[in-house]
């Protein structure tokens, strides 16, 4: 069964141990094992066997949802994840051609912003590393928030698609901000801009139109180009509401980590935690295209 909030129960028959803290015991009564891990919304919680539940500062929803998800995915548990930047990536890569699509031969000359915005990223096109920022905040708010773990990860019983059009939406309304914006730096670019170009009138009049290239080619797959040109409303609305829930969510786990609401007006893209290994864009295209 699945769950709007993203529910997840994970029982330890033999108890649990975490890295830094050793063996979980109820503060109430010292039972060990079993224990039972829960995920719901944004929270979660722990119990014993006497019905006692109590919070674990180490205990993370995102946690719970990571370790569920690897052992539905690998039928193992490995340690538990820390809190912190997930380990465990829920992000759903589809199984369709990642060929990128070829511009039209009488494609418009590109803009001087859109050159000036590439050679200040180091690539051809600042869509790339848009792309790169949407992927990472998706691989952070999707365990994080059960909302979009249920909608979006199939674990979850989320759909796989409009989870990776979210993020290739969130990367053109990124393009799309930073254009608006005249920014040519995309780690300044501050998300409520991003979330503006995100509401219905201008996502549906400028997002959905935005066509990043580089050359010869667009830097969108074919399928990508297919489904922004033919999918019908309630299917771009989805995409679309899904994209803006990952700014959301985006923000509001920043503000959260950092304990201060103000910072929400003012987080940009290079403020967000990452891993290093987050910039290879090779689950979006063959890496020679990039």
């Amino acid at each position: 069964m699945h769950h709007e909030d993203g529910e997840v129960l994970l029982v330890f028959e033999k108890g649990l141990v975490l890295h830094a803290a050793g063996q979980v015991r109820c503060p109430t009564c010292d039972l060990a094992a079993p224990l039972t891990a829960l995920a719901k919304g944004r929270d979660a919680f722990l119990s014993c066997a006497d019905g006692h539940v109590w919070r674990h500062a180490q205990v993370s929803a995102s946690a719970v949802r990571q370790i569920g998800h690897e052992f539905r995915e690998t039928g193992a548990l490995t340690a538990f994840p820390a809190i912190g930047y997930p380990t465990v990536d829920l992000v759903p890569c589809l199984a369709e051609p990642s060929t990128l699509a070829p511009a039209p031969a009488k494609a418009m000359p590109r803009e001087r912003w859109e050159i000036a915005a590439a050679a200040r990223s180091g690539t051809d096109s600042i869509f790339r590393p848009m792309l790169m920022h949407a992927r990472r905040i998706a691989v952070r708010t999707f365990p994080w928030d059960g909302h979009l773990y249920a909608r979006l990860c199939p674990s979850g019983g989320g759909n796989a698609e409009d989870a990776h059009m979210s993020i290739v939406v969130l990367a053109l309304a990124g393009h799309a901000a930073a254009q608006r914006t005249n920014t040519l730096s995309h780690s300044t670019l501050k998300l409520k801009e991003i979330a503006t170009m995100l509401l219905p009138p201008v996502a549906d009049a400028v997002v959905r139109r935005v066509r990043p290239r580089a050359e010869l080619d667009y830097l969108l797959r074919v399928t990508d180009l297919h489904r922004l040109e033919h999918a019908p409303p309630d299917a771009w609305a989805r995409w679309r509401q899904a994209a803006c829930d990952l700014v959301t969510a985006a923000v509001e786990q920043y503000s959260q980590d950092r304990n201060d609401p103000e910072v929400a007006d003012h987080v940009t893209l290079g403020q967000l935690p990452h891993q290093t290994e987050d910039h290879d864009l090779s689950w979006y295209a063959p890496q020679r295209c990039w």
